[in-house]
């Protein structure tokens, strides 16, 4: 969510955007126009040029008797070929090279006047300037305009509230952990990318979840139009951060900025967001099915023991490991995934990269067709280990139809879906470790 307010000479006004991940908000725009009784006419300037003219709805918070009649959105973005097409049949004064011609446009492409019976077509390269006579008052900034029924006389807080698009967000984390892969720290950044207008001193609060749309969008951000700025000079003197107080929000969940910035028309800003320290981790191997690349994956409990406990919203996760100094020097990238939006007290794992030391080789040993309808399969996975420690590699393979193991020399599996085993294989250090195995499917 994304609040707002600012003062203006005839004005204050605050905004409470919902902002949804794929650049659709919802906006609260609250100012305040000095109204007489009877009919009334507002003009409110300066909102997103994106909106949704069908989805706007007015509400006078100072006097809720006060009821919009008719409304409408205005705003004409000025192009070339528009000026030239609402002016044809005008009248016009092309200057060139020194002279000018006075007619009526006629063409534009080719540019052709009609003038004192000739008409002339002039060659583009040639024009220096072209002055349209009659030329319309364009509304060049976005505005929201209604006829109301005012019941009273005097300042009234007008709350206009509408769907835009053009304002996104997204969640980087960076998680850097020891030498041994066994704690880590996390912080993460959210990027705000703003297309729709100037929301000056404003306060967010993000709103993570899957909302129901019409159209693909997943998760949004909520906007409260009200002041807001990068950094905060406490009394001392010393900047302070952003901090966030997260609660629920129907079936999601928020984080509501403490500060507020300033965000501009095609701006892309970045914001601290969660940050946490000490957080354990584990490390596991997995060989996927079918597959000969082992991957790494770092696992973690997103829970207050472990030092998170936050609901976090989905993201990017860049993952950097320290040397053996621990020195931030030495801090390199190891690869990156992504988190979904994870509940609290959720277990994260995330896929690293591929393992360099630990080998794999998978072999279909044999076929025996049974009958018509059953048929075996045996297999051999060849694991090599140049590690100097022992490790548990998870092998998984894929099944489908009516299946079962008949046979295997490793009885530490588990069977994790209709489709889907895994096997925990443990490998010496320098040393190697086969697992075979026999499966039996039938479909009739």
């Amino acid at each position: 969510v994304y609040s707002y307010e600012r003062e203006t000479p005839h004005y204050w006004g605050g905004h409470s955007p919902f902002n949804y991940n794929q650049g659709l908000a919802m906006i609260k725009d609250t100012r305040n126009f000095y109204l007489g009784t009877g009919l009334e006419e507002i003009e409110m300037e300066g909102v997103s040029m994106y909106l949704d003219p069908t989805s706007i709805q007015f509400k006078d918070l100072s006097c809720l008797r006060t009821k919009a009649f008719e409304q409408q959105f205005l705003y004409e973005p000025l192009n070339r070929e528009k000026i030239y097409e609402e002016n044809l049949d005008e009248e016009v004064i092309v200057s060139f090279e020194g002279n000018e011609i006075i007619g009526t446009l006629i063409s534009y492409n080719p540019l052709v006047v009609k003038t004192d019976g000739r008409t002339v077509m002039i060659s583009s390269d040639a024009v220096k300037s072209i002055e349209f006579v009659n030329l319309p008052d364009y509304i060049l900034e976005p505005t929201i305009s209604w006829k109301v029924n005012s019941y009273c006389d005097g300042d009234n807080q007008i709350m206009a509230t509408y769907l835009t698009r053009g304002i996104s967000w997204n969640v980087d984390y960076i998680l850097t952990t020891d030498a041994n892969q066994d704690k880590a720290s996390l912080e993460s950044w959210v990027t705000i990318d703003n297309k729709a207008g100037d929301f000056e001193d404003s306060a967010f609060t993000l709103v993570a979840g899957s909302p129901n749309v019409l159209e693909t969008i997943q998760y949004y951000a909520r906007y409260d139009y009200a002041p807001m700025m990068a950094m905060e000079e406490t009394e001392a003197g010393a900047a302070k951060g952003y901090s966030y107080a997260e609660e629920a929000f129907f079936e999601y969940h928020t984080y509501k900025l403490d500060q507020t910035i300033d965000l501009y028309k095609d701006e892309i800003k970045q914001i601290e967001f969660i940050s946490a320290d000490g957080i354990s981790l584990e490390k596991e191997y997995i060989l996927e099915a079918r597959s000969e690349d082992i991957k790494a994956n770092i696992i973690f409990d997103n829970s207050e023991t472990n030092s998170l406990g936050n609901p976090l919203p989905a993201g990017k996760v860049r993952i950097y490991v320290l040397n053996e100094s621990g020195e931030d020097v030495g801090v390199g990238f190891a690869g990156e995934d992504y988190v979904e939006h994870t509940a609290e007290n959720e277990e994260i794992s995330l896929t690293v990269g591929k393992v360099f030391d630990i080998i794999a080789k998978r072999t279909e040993t044999d076929y025996n067709r049974i009958s018509d309808c059953r048929e075996s399969y045996s297999y051999k996975v060849e694991l090599t280990n140049e590690k100097d420690e022992a490790v548990t590699v998870k092998v998984y393979d894929r099944f489908y139809g009516d299946w079962r193991i008949i046979e295997t020399n490793n009885n530490n599996y588990i069977k994790e879906s209709a489709d889907e085993i895994y096997w925990n294989v443990n490998i010496p250090a320098n040393g190697e470790t086969t697992l075979t195995y026999t499966t039996e499917r039938q479909w009739c």
